[in-house]
């Protein structure tokens, strides 16, 4: 099984950076860590990093070295977790299971062959778990030192994950300082604490010193804070939750069997559930609430051992009655996540990303090479990598882009507002919407228009947008609002009725405010023109009734009188 899970992460390796951790990651360990330069983003996970240096040095480029350490993560974790079923009394056959259906959960495996650290910080939490519990179980203070050691080196990975393993840690420590073996227990607490300290040693040093260290870190937490963290609404909302709980899965269906059968391991073998709950609850308490949204189906990769051993749980009881449909039915599972995952992983692994394909065309392409770009913000790291050379500047999607015919545009998950595509680049399947980080999965090269406004529409705080579709989902009171360029537009816009009530849109203009009313389930076609001011707001619509879908919308520059 083990040969199986690592040749799965062999043959589906990163052929290229994707999203632009990977980016950071590379420059990291071809340049060495220095978070001034942002290599890699903070806290600069340096042990990550120093592995990716050390097999960069027998030969292999650094991409390459960085998505090899990633994979070796992603080979190993499923394992780990069948180490720490092991350490539960599990028995070898379930223990494979619960580790076979994690290394195949689709969003798993997606990410197990790429250069990021999230695999190899499963790996080694997972490791670190199962020794903790196996020296309490065994009183075993070489493995207690083991566990906080392996702590350690997590921490050195991917230090938002360690911090996770300090409850559980704790708790066996203090088990052995009450059985009086306070010459084991303190030991192994200083071998975890000396370890982790080291890791820290080359991104210290690497960036000039404690004082800067310091620094980056704390402006990284305070955007991490202002960007990422998650309001108490957002725990309220189903979105939420199903890109946590449903997503990784992919289809419906998938997530439901896992939910199904995490739900019976915890009634089939309540104590070993509570243990798992132990380790993974303060795991969620520190990923779910300070992690982007979109993101969520990567960063779950260290939480996804959860509902895994629990299904192991399940499969445990199910086969103390009936040894044969337990097993008949896991390797259906393990063969139906796999089957689910391998068009996506499959596509990812063969073809360039779109971001890397893009950003060749403009280089290689005689229509394209020369030209300035002006290029969505989020493709900033892709357009330093590729094209560092190139006349550019960076414009975010809720600034006014101001372009000029000599220019192209680059834009990232969505066309750009009211314009087609020179050319679009684009995974196909999918699911990749779902258990990824749902970016970087078209990018599109629009010609240069002055009458372009924004890159993307960009909704009122509480609309909803469909980065997929293009729709945006108005309730009443909503406002979705779009910032024009300066000179004369035309303005098409297509609005729908929800099928079960009627509904008021109101369409302001430079001031002026015209009402569409729609029947249930209408769609209608609104166009108009304007000559907004400088800087001045193009249209606003609000729904005043009842919920109203925008689902298309173009602007033309130079059509208005």
């Amino acid at each position: 099984m083990w040969a199986l899970v690592a040749a799965s992460r062999a043959l589906t390796l990163a052929p290229d950076p994707w999203e632009w951790d990977e980016i950071l990651f590379t420059r990291a360990v071809r340049d060495g860590i220095d978070l001034r330069a942002g290599r890699p983003q903070a806290p600069g996970y340096p042990l990550f990093i120093e592995c990716g240096r050390a097999v960069s040095a027998v030969g292999l480029e650094p991409f390459r070295a960085v998505t090899v350490v990633g994979a070796a993560g992603g080979a190993l974790a499923p394992a780990a977790l069948s180490a720490l079923l092991l350490s539960l009394g599990l028995p070898v056959s379930s223990s494979v299971v619960g580790g076979a259906l994690y290394a195949f959960v689709p969003s798993v495996w997606l990410h197990a062959g790429r250069p990021l650290s999230d695999s190899p910080a499963a790996a080694l939490f997972l490791a670190s778990s199962a020794a903790f519990v196996a020296a309490a179980r065994r009183r075993d203070g070489g493995l207690l030192a083991a566990a906080a050691v392996l702590a350690g080196l997590c921490f050195g990975v991917r230090p938002q994950t360690a911090i996770a393993l300090l409850p559980f840690g704790a708790y066996v420590t203090f088990a052995f300082l009450r059985r009086g073996r306070a010459l084991t227990a303190i030991p192994a607490a200083v071998a975890g604490v000396v370890t982790a300290a080291l890791c820290y040693v080359p991104a210290v040093r690497g960036s000039g010193g404690w004082t800067p260290f310091r620094d980056f870190i704390a402006r990284q937490a305070a955007h991490v804070r202002a960007e990422d963290t998650l309001r108490l609404s957002d725990f309220a909302r189903v979105a939420t939750w199903s890109r946590w709980v449903r997503d990784p899965f992919g289809p419906d269906a998938l997530a439901a069997v896992f939910l199904v059968l995490a739900v019976a391991g915890c009634a089939a073998a309540p104590r070993q559930a509570l243990v798992l709950a132990a380790l993974f609850l303060p795991l969620a308490a520190v990923t779910v609430p300070f992690s982007s949204l979109p993101a969520a189906p990567r960063y779950a990769v260290v939480l996804l051992p959860w509902p895994c051993g629990l299904a192991a749980l399940a499969f445990r009881a199910l086969a103390g009655r009936a040894r044969r449909a337990a097993a008949f039915a896991g390797t259906a599972l393990v063969g139906a996540s796999a089957a689910v995952a391998a068009p996506a992983v499959i596509e990812v692994a063969t073809r360039p990303s779109p971001p890397v394909a893009a950003f060749r065309a403009l280089g290689e392409d005689p229509a394209f090479v020369g030209k300035p770009l002006v290029a969505w913000t989020g493709l900033y790291e892709h357009r330093l990598a590729f094209l560092p050379g190139r006349p550019a500047r960076d414009v975010r999607e809720d600034e006014i882009a101001d372009v000029s015919s000599r220019e192209l545009i680059v834009m990232a998950d969505d066309t750009v507002f009211g314009q087609t595509p020179t050319r679009r680049f684009a995974f196909s399947t999918p699911l990749l919407l779902r258990i990824s980080r749902a970016r970087f999965l078209n990018v599109s090269i629009v010609a240069g228009d002055p009458g372009v406004g924004l890159l993307r529409p960009w909704p009122g705080a509480r609309s909803d947008y469909d980065w997929a579709t293009g729709d945006a989902l108005l309730r009443p009171g909503d406002v979705f609002t779009v910032r024009g360029p300066t000179g004369p537009v035309a303005v098409h816009v297509e609005a729908e009725a929800t099928p079960r009530e009627a509904t008021l849109i109101t369409i302001h203009l430079d001031g002026a405010a015209r009402g569409i009313a729609l029947a249930s389930g209408e769609k209608r076609a609104v166009e108009f023109r304007a000559s907004p001011g400088a800087g001045g707001v193009l249209f606003r619509i609000a729904a005043e009734d009842g919920p109203v879908v925008l689902s298309g919308w173009h602007v033309r520059g130079g059509d208005a009188p």
